[in-house]
């Protein structure tokens, strides 16, 4: 990871930085493990420029230029995107904070070089191509916790809300919504009970309508597993798999991703819930060091008009 920022530019307080970060991705590919040498270099680059005040006003202007390449071994593919967000962010309050931007970005999606050739033989079937996805977006943080890094009391809540497509153009519309609410209590054997419950939505309207599931983009769709999800589980493995093709025509997939061998493909819903007891070890609490015991439930999932969830 690398950064270098200016946050006082021409003595106005307005903000440029640059990141970079890469690491190297081992993730199986559809289950199957892979060595060092046939892992993929994933990275991202931004440049973020802000003004925190515009007009002296409390909103601020905010623009965001990545690229980023990224491995999705559970669904054979590597996703590489380019885009631009920009909107404002401004306090509502002294714990409300809100985000409003428009987004502009496009995917590439290649066959993993490691997927099975039954998947590369149906991926150039199916030749995806570039998508194009055009959004305006809106995010909200409540934020009634004591401490943002280190929480033991206090509640948390998240809510986004993305419509793409319509009268913007690009290749996809569809309504994206999820919440999210994380709360913090000491507990009477010590330590701090963390839960987090978190559900999301996902539909297509418009031109987008006719595909089903299949109009939402990939990389629009919920995920779960991995250790910030479903920990137990493979990152991003969790969700609807169809490997059958007459089930997919059943389903009403027209599918950009992808049959053989039983691949992620992402769901339209998602519930998610996770709870945490976590307590300081007795000999190494001077160190801050603690443990966790958790249990964690929830997967995406697909709802179609002629099957239940």
């Amino acid at each position: 990871l690398a950064s270098w920022g200016h946050y006082d530019l021409w003595g106005t307080g307005r903000r440029l930085q640059v990141r970079a970060r890469a690491g190297w991705n081992m993730e199986d590919v559809l289950g199957r493990s892979i060595s060092f040498d046939a892992g993929q270099l994933n990275w991202r680059g931004d440049i973020q420029y802000v003004n925190p005040h515009i007009r002296g006003s409390r909103y601020s202007f905010d623009i965001d230029l990545y690229t980023k390449l990224e491995t999705r071994g559970e669904s054979g593919i590597n996703l590489f995107s380019t885009g631009v967000d920009i909107g404002t962010t401004w306090k509502s309050s002294r714990t409300v904070t809100n985000q409003a931007f428009l987004g502009y970005k496009i995917t590439s999606p290649e066959v993993h070089p490691y997927a099975p050739d039954s998947l590369k033989v149906r991926y150039d079937e199916l030749d995806p191509g570039t998508d194009e996805t055009r959004s305006v977006n809106f995010v909200t943080y409540i934020d009634h916790r004591d401490d943002r890094f280190r929480p033991t009391a206090g509640t948390y809540y998240v809510g986004t809300a993305k419509l793409a497509g319509g009268i913007m153009g690009g290749d996809f519309s569809f309504f994206k919504w999820s919440g999210a609410v994380h709360n913090y209590r000491d507990t009477p054997f010590g330590g701090i009970l963390a839960v987090r419950f978190q559900l999301g939505g996902t539909r297509p309207y418009g031109k987008s309508l006719e595909l089903g599931p299949d109009g939402v983009p990939y990389d629009d769709r919920f995920f779960a597993g991995g250790a910030s999800s479903v920990r137990g589980y493979r990152q991003n493995s969790l969700g609807p798999q169809v490997a059958d093709e007459d089930e997919q025509d059943r389903l009403g997939f027209s599918s950009d991703v992808l049959l053989p061998d039983n691949p992620a493909r992402g769901g339209n819903y998602l519930m998610l819930t996770n709870v945490e007891w976590r307590f300081p070890l007795p000999l190494l609490r001077k160190w801050k060091l603690s443990s966790v015991f958790f249990f964690e439930g929830g997967c995406p999932g697909t709802m179609t008009s002629s099957i239940s969830p």
